[in-house]
């Protein structure tokens, strides 16, 4: 067993708290970090609403934009949307803020794994809508939104790691 802060256990960074708890070293399923997925995860549906709801706000408005270029216009301003409530929820929510780190450092790193991530979900959101045709019974009307949810279960795995183990890490969680 090992001796570390508190804040190793519950992910919170308290300079305050020097209390101290013994874990095993293997134990990568800590408390903090089931804590950080759950919340993750509850970022994520939230994000995945503001993604389809602009999408979708956006595809009724127009009457276009369901599969094509539009599409992949539209899938990115729903992203640029659900990018941003992401931020300000992972950083106040999810993961401890690093009082080290220079905010806007933090905030570039963001957006640079967000950009990454984004890639990964609408090219194969776009990818989705654009060569694959409806299947299982699903209306025409909703494979966009399909399309989407497909964009965001290629890149939550991306962005969870890279917003973890990068932007709001202080280097000694790797």
């Amino acid at each position: 067993m090992i001796e570390t802060p508190v804040e190793a256990d519950t992910g919170l960074r308290d300079p305050t708290n020097l209390s101290v708890v013994q874990h095993s070293p293997t134990s990568i399923w800590n408390g903090a970090l089931i804590r950080q997925l759950v919340r993750f995860g509850v970022v994520g549906a939230i994000n995945t609403f503001v993604d389809l709801a602009v999408l979708n706000l956006l595809i009724l408005a127009t009457k276009t934009g369901r599969a094509g270029t539009m599409y992949a216009l539209f899938k990115t301003i729903a992203f640029a949307c659900a990018v941003f409530n992401s931020y300000l929820m992972n950083r106040s929510w999810t993961f401890a803020r690093v009082a080290e780190k220079a905010p806007v450092l933090e905030g570039l790193q963001f957006f640079f794994i967000s950009i990454l991530g984004a890639v990964v979900n609408v090219g194969s959101s776009w990818y989705v809508a654009t060569y694959t045709y409806p299947s299982w019974g699903i209306d025409p009307k909703w494979w966009p939104s399909v399309a989407a949810l497909v964009g965001t279960a290629f890149s939550l795995g991306f962005n969870f790691v890279g917003y973890k183990f990068w932007v709001f890490s202080d280097g000694k969680e790797r």
